[in-house]
């Protein structure tokens, strides 16, 4: 378990719907970490469940490899995140050869890998204060996602994690304590977005989710017909000139359920799909 946060008092917790403004088919939103917060773009991310962060530790690693003095002449900012400067962090150890050093991770992506140096934090997201959550901050990496000049700065992992050995999401602290049950992500147009912390909508078909850790589904009758069939099925998906549909099939497992609903555009327009979990 986490220690108590060095702020004392319980968890601030938000409960209702909470509509936040995001960006990219993959959606990316704020969200502020420490004590003074300090705000940060990251890919809310449902096949993950850690909070990896690009920081101050971040910059002085990558600098180290250029310039080891240069140390003594710079400082963060005020927008990037460094846990000096944060009253409310609280370092990760772990023993090695009988001693205590700073507790160090390894996180794999589809997309790459990271080297990690483990903490703790507040974490502000969805309008949720999180208390001593666990923090991640890249040493090292291969994510050229988070490298570029309009990219996120960080992976907010939002997996449902039924079986806590495995470890706790955003999602799973914030349910735990009764703050919420769903989200979900509304599409708009351009490269725009809505995502919905403890969405309240009950629309579409309910599918029973069957992972301990991921969303997963189970799926039967996977067809893609070629570019002139016009195939139809329980579920749809424009690819190129052809069409991909399959069948989902419930199995029940808990109360978790993955909602698959068609919600219209709030000023006209063709719907946009959305997803929402509990």
């Amino acid at each position: 378990a986490p220690p108590q946060s060095p702020n004392g008092g319980g968890q601030a917790m938000l409960r209702g719907p909470y509509r936040q403004k995001v960006h990219g088919s993959t959606p990316t939103g704020n969200i502020r970490i420490g004590n003074t917060p300090v705000s940060l773009e990251v890919i809310f991310d449902t096949g993950s469940d850690k909070l990896l962060c690009k920081t101050w530790e971040t910059v002085i690693r990558e600098m180290s490899h250029v310039d080891e003095a240069i140390f003594d002449y710079i400082l963060p900012s005020n927008k990037i995140y460094s846990h000096n400067r944060s009253s409310t962090y609280v370092h990760k150890y772990m023993n090695f050869m009988g001693k205590k050093i700073p507790k160090r991770g390894f996180i794999a992506y589809g997309s790459g890998m990271a080297m990690t140096q483990e903490g703790y934090d507040d974490v502000l997201v969805g309008g949720r204060n999180l208390h001593n959550f666990p923090l991640s901050e890249i040493t090292a990496d291969s994510l050229t996602v988070l490298h570029t000049k309009k990219g996120a700065a960080g992976v907010l992992g939002l997996q449902h994690m039924k079986n806590r050995s495995a470890g706790e999401s955003v999602f799973t602290r914030a349910r735990d304590l009764g703050s919420m049950f769903a989200f979900g992500y509304c599409r708009g147009k351009g490269d725009t977005g809505t995502f919905i912390w403890d969405d309240p909508s009950t629309d579409g078909h309910a599918i029973k989710v069957i992972g301990q850790i991921h969303w997963a589904l189970a799926l039967s009758e996977v067809k893609v017909p070629s570019a002139g069939s016009s195939g139809h099925g329980d579920g749809q998906h424009s690819a190129g000139g052809g069409k991909m549909h399959a069948k989902a099939n419930g199995v029940h497992h808990g109360d978790t359920h993955h909602w698959v609903r068609q919600r219209p555009q709030a000023q006209g327009g063709s719907g946009s799909s959305s997803s929402s979990s509990s």
